[in-house]
């Protein structure tokens, strides 16, 4: 499925890359880009020991919660790509059922453990949807 989405956008939403390391500056770049890009910052914060402690009693380092935040908040960004871009195909797959349990269970635990910070902004273009998650079992 390639998209052709000249920015990572949702209806009014534009998200911008930004980096400590190669974007310092949020740049504009297609979906595709900006989910490669995040994957990779994803695998490279969880393989770094500063970060992610694998030891028992190294600590985990002040900024880690606020790291946690910044991550969930940008993989939450594929999940409103996938819906408000190629839902219809999802569909199409029979893939719908899985997207949405998937999804659900992102939203609980972001809920869960307060990464969205009691934000309706959080969750952007999905707001509607995610308030219907959570108000049902």
């Amino acid at each position: 499925m390639l998209d052709t989405s000249p920015t990572h956008t949702h209806s009014r939403f534009e998200y911008l890359w930004q980096d400590s390391e190669a974007f310092k500056k949020p740049t504009k770049m297609p979906a595709p880009e900006y989910i490669e890009h995040l994957m990779a910052w994803v695998q490279a914060n969880v393989d770094n020991e500063s970060m992610f402690p694998s030891r028992i009693g190294v600590p985990f380092p002040k900024t880690f919660a606020a790291l946690i935040r910044n991550m969930f908040k940008r993989l939450y960004r594929v999940y409103a790509h996938i819906y408000c871009h190629h839902y219809p195909v999802i569909i199409e797959l029979g893939l719908e059922p899985h997207l949405n349990t998937s999804f659900k269970h992102y939203v609980l635990f972001i809920d869960e453990h307060g990464l969205a910070n009691g934000s309706k902004d959080f969750w952007g273009p999905l707001g509607d949807l995610v308030e219907s998650m959570l108000r049902s079992d």
